[in-house]
């Protein structure tokens, strides 16, 4: 696993849904574009994949959803789970054409942890195209 970039004191990454699709998402999804140095691309899902494990702060990461029947996929992450928070959003472009998906979610424990670790503290904006084909590799903010 690569680290994101270094970036001066100050500095924010702040998009907006739709630049996230049309910059990233759609490019490196579709178009095969190489992943900017300021993301991460590796599994959140799985064994040993807790988010405090990549990063003590805000990142952005991409991934493959895995795929747990045909409606939902699954979102296990080492000690807990992400659990859907609020509805799934359209994200649209300016002449109203669904782009894609944000969900939320936020992590979990499903297993005894120590009381300093509270359940809702870590938050994901998952982010997926409106594509049948591309809907499985996502970009989310954790």
């Amino acid at each position: 696993m690569s680290s994101p970039v270094q970036l001066p004191a100050g500095y924010r990454f702040r998009s907006s849904k739709p630049e996230i699709f049309s910059s990233f998402l759609i490019p490196i999804v579709v178009h095969g574009a190489l992943i900017p140095p300021n993301f991460l691309d590796l599994e959140i899902y799985g064994e040993n994949t807790e988010p405090w494990k990549h990063s003590r702060e805000s990142f952005w990461v991409f991934t493959t959803l895995r795929k747990r029947d045909s409606s939902r996929s699954h979102r296990k992450a080492g000690s807990g789970t992400w659990r859907p928070w609020g509805l799934t959003s359209k994200v649209l472009d300016k002449q109203s054409q669904v782009l894609g998906f944000q969900k939320k979610f936020t992590f979990y424990f499903t297993t005894d942890q120590p009381a300093n670790q509270d359940n809702g503290h870590w938050i994901m904006h998952e982010y997926s195209l409106n594509h049948e084909n591309f809907k499985y590799r996502v970009i989310c903010e954790i």
